[in-house]
């Protein structure tokens, strides 16, 4: 969950400030772009659960296989390039982020109410969602740090001080500079974008080494379970 909370919390917070950067879309058009990412998460959600309900052993390769997608998400968008025009992959990109948070989800839910006694079931989804909200909030901090240091190093080589301060402003208008000045600015805001999701991808890699652990685990117990069935039956026939 903390390593979800990386993707998660990034992806639908800055893809929309990408779109407004980069792409020079306002704030709501922004938002409405994100629909695909949005609106599919939660019915793979919906789907994983279904397949968890059928079959509780799909539990951890499903969570495997949602972080999978989602380190191929993160890759597709830390290639988008970094021109005004709004490529029109980067709307299936945002299918395949979300395909994968909604795998991870449910499955991960489930396994914690197959491990923890009810007595401490509220504490653990607790503890869980607050790691979620603590990966999501260092990610957003590393993101900010990279954009930032991205903002001062670039645009002092063709921008006055106050026009870089006034860049960063949620209200600046990039009709204010120059058609040269404005493809330059989007240019540097589309790779500071880009880098930002290729150091999730890290994160991202993390997690599928967390959900293959996990899916080990879980095999190994289940295995460890089934031969201690068999060593019970037999000795009692």
């Amino acid at each position: 969950m903390l390593a979800t909370g990386f993707s998660w919390y990034v992806s639908i917070i800055q893809i929309p400030q990408r779109y407004q950067h980069v792409n020079e879309t306002s704030a709501t058009r922004a938002g409405i772009l994100l629909l695909p990412l949005t609106l599919i998460s939660p019915v793979f959600a919906m789907l994983a659960g279904t397949l968890v309900g059928k079959f509780p052993t799909s539990a951890a390769p499903l969570t495997l296989t949602g972080t999978c997608l989602n380190l191929v998400g993160m890759g597709l968008m830390s290639s988008l390039p970094t021109g005004t025009r709004i490529v029109k992959g980067q709307f299936g990109y945002q299918v395949v982020i979300g395909a994968g948070l909604g795998f991870i989800m449910p499955p991960l839910l489930y396994l914690l109410k197959v491990e923890v006694k009810d007595s401490t079931l509220a504490s653990a989804m607790g503890a869980i969602n607050m790691a979620r909200t603590l990966g999501g909030c260092i990610g957003l901090a590393i993101c900010s740090s990279l954009l930032h240091a991205r903002l001062d190093a670039d645009l002092s080589k063709f921008l006055t001080p106050e026009q870089i301060q006034a860049t960063t402003s949620s209200n600046f208008e990039l009709g204010l500079l120059t058609e040269d000045d404005r493809r330059r600015v989007s240019k540097v805001y589309g790779e500071s974008y880009d880098l930002q999701f290729r150091v999730m991808m890290a994160f991202a890699a993390v997690n599928i080494l967390a959900a293959g652990t996990l899916w080990w685990a879980v095999w190994r117990k289940n295995k460890s379970v089934d031969k201690a069935s068999d060593t019970e039956t037999g000795e009692q026939k």
